[in-house]
Protein backbone atom coordinates (compact mmCIF):
# COMPACT_ATOMS: atom_id res chain seq x y z
CA UNK A 1 0.00 0.00 0.00
CA UNK A 2 1.19 3.43 -1.10
CA UNK A 3 0.09 7.20 -0.71
CA UNK A 4 -0.35 8.99 -3.58
CA UNK A 5 0.63 12.32 -4.80
CA UNK A 6 -2.46 14.29 -5.10
CA UNK A 7 -3.25 17.45 -7.20
CA UNK A 8 -5.10 20.33 -7.57
CA UNK A 9 -5.92 20.56 -11.12
CA UNK A 10 -8.08 23.27 -11.21
CA UNK A 11 -6.67 26.14 -9.23
CA UNK A 12 -6.00 29.86 -10.37
CA UNK A 13 -5.70 32.95 -8.97
CA UNK A 14 -8.63 34.39 -7.42
CA UNK A 15 -10.44 31.01 -7.79
CA UNK A 16 -11.60 30.32 -4.02
CA UNK A 17 -13.15 33.38 -3.46
CA UNK A 18 -16.04 32.57 -6.11
CA UNK A 19 -15.74 29.13 -5.18
CA UNK A 20 -14.70 26.34 -2.54
CA UNK A 21 -11.59 24.61 -3.00
CA UNK A 22 -11.55 20.44 -3.56
CA UNK A 23 -9.21 19.15 -1.42
CA UNK A 24 -7.96 16.00 -1.56
CA UNK A 25 -6.56 13.75 1.13
CA UNK A 26 -5.93 9.58 2.39
CA UNK A 27 -4.67 8.50 -0.79
CA UNK A 28 -3.92 4.64 -0.68
CA UNK A 29 -3.33 2.01 -3.63
CA UNK A 30 -2.67 -1.58 -3.16
CA UNK A 31 -2.64 -4.53 -5.75
CA UNK A 32 -4.58 -7.42 -5.51
CA UNK A 33 -1.75 -10.13 -6.44
CA UNK A 34 -4.43 -13.14 -7.86
CA UNK A 35 -6.38 -10.33 -10.31
CA UNK A 36 -3.51 -8.42 -10.65
CA UNK A 37 -6.37 -5.48 -10.27
CA UNK A 38 -5.44 -1.75 -8.72
CA UNK A 39 -7.18 0.02 -6.22
CA UNK A 40 -6.92 3.41 -5.38
CA UNK A 41 -8.77 4.80 -2.38
CA UNK A 42 -9.05 8.62 -1.83
CA UNK A 43 -11.01 11.25 0.60
CA UNK A 44 -12.78 14.73 -1.34
CA UNK A 45 -13.47 17.57 0.80
CA UNK A 46 -14.95 21.11 0.65
CA UNK A 47 -16.42 21.01 -2.97
CA UNK A 48 -17.22 17.92 -5.69
CA UNK A 49 -14.65 17.98 -8.31
CA UNK A 50 -13.66 16.21 -11.41
CA UNK A 51 -11.57 13.62 -10.74
CA UNK A 52 -8.70 11.66 -13.08
CA UNK A 53 -5.65 9.51 -12.00
CA UNK A 54 -2.45 9.11 -13.17
CA UNK A 55 -0.09 6.22 -12.17
CA UNK A 56 3.58 6.96 -11.56
CA UNK A 57 6.21 3.73 -12.25
CA UNK A 58 9.70 4.50 -10.30
CA UNK A 59 7.71 7.77 -8.57
CA UNK A 60 8.55 9.86 -11.60
CA UNK A 61 7.79 8.08 -14.93
CA UNK A 62 3.43 8.02 -15.78
CA UNK A 63 2.48 4.85 -17.45
CA UNK A 64 0.93 7.18 -19.84
CA UNK A 65 -2.91 7.98 -21.03
CA UNK A 66 -3.84 5.09 -22.71
CA UNK A 67 -3.04 2.85 -20.13
CA UNK A 68 -5.04 4.03 -18.13
CA UNK A 69 -8.28 3.33 -19.90
CA UNK A 70 -9.89 0.91 -18.30
CA UNK A 71 -10.93 2.59 -15.49
CA UNK A 72 -13.80 2.70 -13.01
CA UNK A 73 -15.62 4.26 -9.45
CA UNK A 74 -15.08 7.48 -8.45
CA UNK A 75 -13.03 8.63 -11.61
CA UNK A 76 -13.13 10.40 -14.93
CA UNK A 77 -16.61 12.12 -13.35
CA UNK A 78 -17.65 14.87 -11.15
CA UNK A 79 -17.59 13.25 -8.03
CA UNK A 80 -19.38 14.27 -4.87
CA UNK A 81 -17.60 14.86 -1.54
CA UNK A 82 -16.96 12.55 0.94
CA UNK A 83 -14.69 10.02 2.28
CA UNK A 84 -13.53 6.43 0.88
CA UNK A 85 -13.36 7.17 -2.71
CA UNK A 86 -12.35 4.06 -4.90
CA UNK A 87 -11.21 4.08 -8.26
CA UNK A 88 -10.65 0.28 -9.65
CA UNK A 89 -7.64 0.00 -12.89
CA UNK A 90 -7.10 -2.74 -14.40
CA UNK A 91 -3.53 -2.95 -15.88
CA UNK A 92 -2.32 -4.38 -19.18
CA UNK A 93 -0.17 -7.96 -18.30
CA UNK A 94 2.96 -5.76 -19.11
CA UNK A 95 2.44 -2.97 -16.40
CA UNK A 96 1.34 -5.75 -14.13
CA UNK A 97 4.38 -6.01 -12.16
CA UNK A 98 4.96 -2.43 -11.82
CA UNK A 99 2.00 -1.52 -10.01
CA UNK A 100 2.42 -3.03 -6.86
CA UNK A 101 5.01 0.07 -6.26
CA UNK A 102 3.55 2.41 -8.62
CA UNK A 103 2.14 5.68 -6.97
CA UNK A 104 -1.65 7.25 -8.07
CA UNK A 105 -1.50 10.85 -8.59
CA UNK A 106 -5.10 12.23 -7.75
CA UNK A 107 -6.13 15.19 -9.52
CA UNK A 108 -8.83 17.03 -8.77
CA UNK A 109 -10.61 19.73 -11.78
CA UNK A 110 -13.22 22.25 -10.70
CA UNK A 111 -16.04 22.71 -13.17
CA UNK A 112 -14.48 25.82 -14.30
CA UNK A 113 -11.40 24.16 -15.34
CA UNK A 114 -12.16 20.83 -16.33
CA UNK A 115 -9.81 18.64 -18.67
CA UNK A 116 -9.42 18.60 -22.13
CA UNK A 117 -11.87 15.73 -23.18
CA UNK A 118 -15.41 15.36 -22.44
CA UNK A 119 -17.55 12.86 -23.50
CA UNK A 120 -21.15 12.52 -23.47
CA UNK A 121 -23.08 9.10 -23.28
CA UNK A 122 -25.96 9.59 -25.57
CA UNK A 123 -28.04 6.61 -24.11
CA UNK A 124 -28.01 7.42 -20.40
CA UNK A 125 -29.14 10.95 -19.06
CA UNK A 126 -26.58 12.98 -17.10
CA UNK A 127 -23.45 10.87 -17.58
CA UNK A 128 -20.50 13.06 -18.34
CA UNK A 129 -17.16 11.79 -18.53
CA UNK A 130 -13.76 13.55 -18.75
CA UNK A 131 -10.00 12.64 -19.55
CA UNK A 132 -6.81 14.47 -19.88
CA UNK A 133 -6.16 13.76 -23.51
CA UNK A 134 -7.68 11.45 -26.67
CA UNK A 135 -5.19 8.98 -25.18
CA UNK A 136 -7.22 8.25 -22.29
CA UNK A 137 -10.16 7.57 -23.85
CA UNK A 138 -11.79 4.27 -23.13
CA UNK A 139 -12.85 1.87 -25.70
CA UNK A 140 -10.07 1.67 -27.68
CA UNK A 141 -10.10 5.79 -28.70
CA UNK A 142 -11.25 7.50 -30.93
CA UNK A 143 -10.78 4.42 -33.72
CA UNK A 144 -13.77 3.13 -32.20
CA UNK A 145 -16.91 4.17 -33.87
CA UNK A 146 -18.89 4.55 -30.80
CA UNK A 147 -17.59 8.16 -30.74
CA UNK A 148 -19.27 9.01 -33.81
CA UNK A 149 -23.06 7.20 -33.09
CA UNK A 150 -23.08 6.48 -29.49
CA UNK A 151 -21.05 9.19 -27.39
CA UNK A 152 -20.79 13.00 -28.08
CA UNK A 153 -17.05 13.69 -27.52
CA UNK A 154 -16.09 17.28 -27.20
CA UNK A 155 -13.04 19.58 -26.54
CA UNK A 156 -12.01 22.31 -24.33
CA UNK A 157 -10.60 25.24 -26.47
CA UNK A 158 -8.59 27.66 -24.57
CA UNK A 159 -10.40 30.85 -25.65
CA UNK A 160 -10.71 33.46 -22.17
CA UNK A 161 -8.86 35.94 -22.49
CA UNK A 162 -7.54 35.19 -25.65
CA UNK A 163 -7.35 37.96 -28.71
CA UNK A 164 -6.70 36.83 -32.26
CA UNK A 165 -7.39 38.04 -35.49
CA UNK A 166 -10.64 37.00 -37.63
CA UNK A 167 -10.80 36.68 -40.93
CA UNK A 168 -8.77 36.27 -44.25
CA UNK A 169 -5.49 37.93 -44.36
CA UNK A 170 -4.00 40.18 -47.85
CA UNK A 171 -3.93 38.57 -50.57
CA UNK A 172 -5.48 35.49 -49.42
CA UNK A 173 -5.77 33.02 -52.15
CA UNK A 174 -9.05 32.34 -52.86
CA UNK A 175 -10.55 34.85 -50.91
CA UNK A 176 -10.40 37.72 -53.32
CA UNK A 177 -14.50 37.59 -53.96
CA UNK A 178 -15.11 37.88 -49.82
CA UNK A 179 -13.40 40.55 -49.07
CA UNK A 180 -16.53 42.22 -47.13
CA UNK A 181 -17.66 39.18 -45.57
CA UNK A 182 -13.81 37.56 -44.36
CA UNK A 183 -12.39 41.31 -43.36
CA UNK A 184 -9.87 40.86 -40.70
CA UNK A 185 -10.17 42.23 -37.43
CA UNK A 186 -9.56 41.66 -33.30
CA UNK A 187 -11.73 38.77 -31.63
CA UNK A 188 -11.91 38.57 -27.67
CA UNK A 189 -13.01 35.80 -25.79
CA UNK A 190 -14.39 35.98 -22.18
CA UNK A 191 -14.55 31.99 -21.91
CA UNK A 192 -13.33 28.45 -22.70
CA UNK A 193 -15.78 26.27 -24.09
CA UNK A 194 -16.82 22.79 -25.46
CA UNK A 195 -16.45 22.15 -29.03
CA UNK A 196 -17.72 18.31 -30.98
CA UNK A 197 -14.15 16.61 -31.87
CA UNK A 198 -16.52 15.67 -35.22
CA UNK A 199 -19.96 16.75 -36.64
CA UNK A 200 -22.89 15.41 -35.12
CA UNK A 201 -24.31 12.35 -37.14
CA UNK A 202 -27.22 10.57 -38.14
CA UNK A 203 -25.76 8.11 -35.22
CA UNK A 204 -26.04 10.65 -32.73
CA UNK A 205 -29.52 12.07 -33.88
CA UNK A 206 -31.05 8.53 -34.17
CA UNK A 207 -29.96 8.26 -30.27
CA UNK A 208 -31.70 11.45 -29.44
CA UNK A 209 -35.05 10.89 -31.97
CA UNK A 210 -35.56 9.07 -34.77
CA UNK A 211 -33.72 9.83 -38.16
CA UNK A 212 -34.49 12.94 -39.87
CA UNK A 213 -34.78 13.52 -43.35
CA UNK A 214 -31.56 13.06 -44.50
CA UNK A 215 -30.23 13.43 -48.29
CA UNK A 216 -27.74 10.01 -47.90
CA UNK A 217 -30.06 7.22 -47.42
CA UNK A 218 -27.82 4.25 -47.67
CA UNK A 219 -28.29 2.76 -44.38
CA UNK A 220 -24.53 0.73 -44.54
CA UNK A 221 -22.91 3.76 -44.11
CA UNK A 222 -25.19 6.53 -42.90
CA UNK A 223 -24.38 6.49 -38.89
CA UNK A 224 -21.43 7.71 -39.01
CA UNK A 225 -22.04 9.94 -41.82
CA UNK A 226 -22.61 13.84 -40.79
CA UNK A 227 -26.44 14.75 -40.50
CA UNK A 228 -27.47 17.04 -43.11
CA UNK A 229 -31.02 18.85 -44.49
CA UNK A 230 -31.40 20.15 -41.18
CA UNK A 231 -32.63 23.93 -41.23
CA UNK A 232 -31.05 26.39 -37.99
CA UNK A 233 -35.18 26.41 -37.22
CA UNK A 234 -34.96 22.68 -36.85
CA UNK A 235 -32.48 22.21 -34.40
CA UNK A 236 -33.20 24.98 -32.04
CA UNK A 237 -37.00 24.72 -32.07
CA UNK A 238 -39.88 26.64 -34.10
CA UNK A 239 -40.88 28.63 -31.58
CA UNK A 240 -37.85 29.93 -30.57
CA UNK A 241 -34.96 29.99 -33.10
CA UNK A 242 -35.73 33.56 -33.64
CA UNK A 243 -34.09 34.72 -29.68
CA UNK A 244 -30.92 34.88 -30.71
CA UNK A 245 -28.85 36.63 -29.55
CA UNK A 246 -31.57 37.90 -26.93
CA UNK A 247 -32.13 34.89 -25.67
CA UNK A 248 -30.35 31.25 -25.56
CA UNK A 249 -33.62 29.70 -24.96
CA UNK A 250 -34.69 26.39 -27.19
CA UNK A 251 -37.79 24.68 -27.33
CA UNK A 252 -37.27 21.04 -25.16
CA UNK A 253 -38.64 19.09 -28.42
CA UNK A 254 -35.71 20.16 -30.40
CA UNK A 255 -32.86 18.34 -31.04
CA UNK A 256 -29.87 20.81 -28.98
CA UNK A 257 -33.42 21.32 -26.36
CA UNK A 258 -33.33 17.19 -26.40
CA UNK A 259 -29.43 17.18 -25.91
CA UNK A 260 -29.82 19.32 -22.72
CA UNK A 261 -32.42 17.78 -21.16
CA UNK A 262 -30.80 14.46 -21.87
CA UNK A 263 -27.23 15.90 -20.72
CA UNK A 264 -27.58 18.24 -17.47
CA UNK A 265 -25.39 21.33 -20.44
CA UNK A 266 -27.38 24.18 -19.68
CA UNK A 267 -25.05 26.08 -22.49
CA UNK A 268 -25.25 23.37 -25.49
CA UNK A 269 -25.27 24.81 -28.80
CA UNK A 270 -24.19 25.69 -31.86
CA UNK A 271 -21.14 27.86 -31.79
CA UNK A 272 -20.98 31.21 -32.29
CA UNK A 273 -19.30 32.60 -35.72
CA UNK A 274 -16.20 33.82 -33.31
CA UNK A 275 -15.86 30.66 -31.70
CA UNK A 276 -16.11 28.42 -34.59
CA UNK A 277 -13.22 30.28 -36.63
CA UNK A 278 -11.07 30.35 -32.87
CA UNK A 279 -11.72 26.43 -32.87
CA UNK A 280 -11.06 25.92 -36.50
CA UNK A 281 -7.96 27.62 -36.81
CA UNK A 282 -6.57 26.25 -33.68
CA UNK A 283 -3.46 28.75 -33.44
CA UNK A 284 -3.03 29.00 -37.31
CA UNK A 285 -3.44 32.59 -39.29
CA UNK A 286 -3.06 30.83 -42.53
CA UNK A 287 -6.48 29.33 -44.73
CA UNK A 288 -6.01 26.16 -43.75
CA UNK A 289 -5.47 24.85 -40.55
CA UNK A 290 -2.77 22.79 -40.92
CA UNK A 291 -0.88 26.41 -41.86
CA UNK A 292 -1.12 26.49 -45.45
CA UNK A 293 -2.51 28.66 -47.88
CA UNK A 294 -4.62 27.06 -51.06
CA UNK A 295 -2.73 27.04 -53.82
CA UNK A 296 -6.04 25.92 -56.31
CA UNK A 297 -9.09 27.63 -55.84
CA UNK A 298 -10.75 24.50 -57.15
CA UNK A 299 -8.83 21.28 -56.77
CA UNK A 300 -6.25 22.05 -53.87
CA UNK A 301 -3.52 19.37 -52.56
CA UNK A 302 -3.11 20.45 -49.23
CA UNK A 303 -6.92 20.95 -48.84
CA UNK A 304 -7.69 17.31 -49.80
CA UNK A 305 -5.99 16.34 -46.73
CA UNK A 306 -8.08 17.99 -44.24
CA UNK A 307 -11.16 18.12 -46.10
CA UNK A 308 -14.22 16.38 -47.92
CA UNK A 309 -14.66 18.24 -50.99
CA UNK A 310 -15.96 18.67 -54.67
CA UNK A 311 -12.84 17.38 -56.41
CA UNK A 312 -11.43 14.92 -54.20
CA UNK A 313 -14.64 12.44 -53.48
CA UNK A 314 -17.94 14.95 -53.26
CA UNK A 315 -18.92 14.61 -56.65
CA UNK A 316 -21.05 11.62 -57.02
CA UNK A 317 -21.25 8.68 -59.37
CA UNK A 318 -24.02 8.20 -62.25
CA UNK A 319 -26.68 10.42 -60.67
CA UNK A 320 -27.00 7.78 -57.76
CA UNK A 321 -24.95 10.41 -54.56
CA UNK A 322 -27.73 9.46 -52.21
CA UNK A 323 -26.96 6.01 -52.53
CA UNK A 324 -23.57 6.27 -52.32
CA UNK A 325 -20.64 5.24 -50.19
CA UNK A 326 -18.48 7.44 -48.38
CA UNK A 327 -16.26 6.95 -50.94
CA UNK A 328 -18.39 10.26 -52.56
CA UNK A 329 -20.61 12.86 -50.93
CA UNK A 330 -19.99 13.08 -47.50
CA UNK A 331 -17.40 11.09 -45.53
CA UNK A 332 -17.42 9.66 -42.50
CA UNK A 333 -16.66 11.74 -39.73
CA UNK A 334 -12.78 11.77 -38.86
CA UNK A 335 -11.78 10.18 -41.82
CA UNK A 336 -9.17 13.37 -42.48
CA UNK A 337 -6.37 14.87 -40.82
CA UNK A 338 -7.65 16.84 -37.70
CA UNK A 339 -6.46 19.95 -36.47
CA UNK A 340 -4.18 20.65 -33.49
CA UNK A 341 -6.73 20.87 -31.25
CA UNK A 342 -8.25 16.96 -32.34
CA UNK A 343 -11.12 18.54 -34.20
CA UNK A 344 -12.05 16.80 -37.26
CA UNK A 345 -13.77 17.80 -40.33
CA UNK A 346 -14.14 21.75 -39.38
CA UNK A 347 -13.22 22.18 -43.49
CA UNK A 348 -15.22 20.05 -45.92
CA UNK A 349 -17.89 17.16 -45.65
CA UNK A 350 -20.69 19.89 -44.35
CA UNK A 351 -21.26 23.40 -43.53
CA UNK A 352 -21.98 24.13 -40.41
CA UNK A 353 -24.23 26.58 -38.88
CA UNK A 354 -23.58 29.53 -36.68
CA UNK A 355 -25.61 30.95 -34.54
CA UNK A 356 -25.25 34.27 -35.76
CA UNK A 357 -27.83 36.33 -37.49
CA UNK A 358 -26.44 38.45 -40.38
CA UNK A 359 -27.44 40.43 -43.62
CA UNK A 360 -27.84 37.73 -46.87
CA UNK A 361 -24.13 39.05 -47.59
CA UNK A 362 -22.81 38.19 -44.48
CA UNK A 363 -20.84 41.44 -44.30
CA UNK A 364 -18.50 41.91 -40.98
CA UNK A 365 -16.76 45.04 -39.98
CA UNK A 366 -12.88 45.83 -39.41
CA UNK A 367 -13.51 47.14 -35.40
CA UNK A 368 -12.31 45.19 -32.35
CA UNK A 369 -14.71 43.09 -30.78
CA UNK A 370 -15.09 41.12 -27.69
CA UNK A 371 -17.11 38.24 -27.20
CA UNK A 372 -19.68 39.12 -30.21
CA UNK A 373 -22.65 37.40 -31.11
CA UNK A 374 -23.88 38.53 -33.95
CA UNK A 375 -26.25 41.11 -35.30
CA UNK A 376 -29.45 41.50 -33.67
CA UNK A 377 -31.71 41.22 -36.78
CA UNK A 378 -31.69 39.70 -40.21
CA UNK A 379 -33.27 36.39 -41.51
CA UNK A 380 -29.96 34.82 -42.34
CA UNK A 381 -27.55 33.14 -40.65
CA UNK A 382 -24.02 32.14 -40.61
CA UNK A 383 -22.79 28.79 -42.14
CA UNK A 384 -18.78 27.31 -42.19
CA UNK A 385 -16.23 25.42 -43.20
CA UNK A 386 -17.34 24.56 -46.59
CA UNK A 387 -18.67 21.36 -48.22
CA UNK A 388 -18.61 18.16 -50.43
CA UNK A 389 -20.41 20.26 -52.62
CA UNK A 390 -18.45 22.90 -52.76
CA UNK A 391 -14.97 23.44 -54.21
CA UNK A 392 -11.46 24.51 -51.88
CA UNK A 393 -12.05 28.58 -51.99
CA UNK A 394 -14.83 27.71 -49.16
CA UNK A 395 -12.59 25.36 -47.77
CA UNK A 396 -10.96 28.03 -45.62
CA UNK A 397 -11.12 28.95 -42.09
CA UNK A 398 -12.24 32.28 -42.94
CA UNK A 399 -14.91 31.43 -45.57
CA UNK A 400 -18.29 32.93 -44.25
CA UNK A 401 -21.27 31.87 -45.54
CA UNK A 402 -24.95 32.90 -45.05
CA UNK A 403 -28.35 30.96 -45.66
CA UNK A 404 -32.00 31.71 -44.55
CA UNK A 405 -32.58 29.74 -40.42
CA UNK A 406 -35.43 28.05 -42.66
CA UNK A 407 -33.55 26.44 -45.58
CA UNK A 408 -33.13 22.67 -45.74
CA UNK A 409 -29.75 21.91 -47.47
CA UNK A 410 -27.99 18.68 -48.29
CA UNK A 411 -24.72 20.62 -47.67
CA UNK A 412 -25.72 21.84 -44.76
CA UNK A 413 -25.34 20.21 -41.17
CA UNK A 414 -23.94 21.34 -37.88
CA UNK A 415 -21.64 20.80 -34.93
CA UNK A 416 -21.97 21.73 -30.67
CA UNK A 417 -20.60 23.92 -28.35
CA UNK A 418 -21.11 24.55 -24.97
CA UNK A 419 -20.40 27.47 -23.26
CA UNK A 420 -17.70 26.83 -19.83
CA UNK A 421 -18.76 29.06 -16.95
CA UNK A 422 -15.77 31.06 -15.18
CA UNK A 423 -14.92 30.78 -11.83
CA UNK A 424 -17.01 33.45 -10.59
CA UNK A 425 -19.86 31.67 -12.65
CA UNK A 426 -19.90 28.51 -10.47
Amino acid sequence: MKKSIVMLAALSAGCAAYAATPSVSNVTLAQDPATRLVTVTYDLADADAIITLDVLTNGTASVGDANLTVLSGDVNRLVSQGSGKKIVWRPDAALASYAANATAVISAWTESNPPNYMAVNLSITNDLRYYTSAEALPYGGLSNDCYRKDILLMRRIPAKGVTWWMGQRTNEKGGSEYKARETRHQVTLTNDYWIGVFEFTYGQWRRMTSYPDGYFTNMWYRETRPVEKVSYKMLRGTSTYENWPTSSEVTNTCIIGRLRTHSGIATLDLPTDAQWEYACRAGTAEGLYSGFDISNTGNDPQASLLARHYQNGGQGASGLESMCDPSHGTAKVGSYLPNAWGLYDMLGNVYEWCLDRCASDAAIGAEAVTEPLGATTGTYRIKRGGSWRGDCHFTRAAYRGANKATDVEHSIGFRLAARIPNAEEE
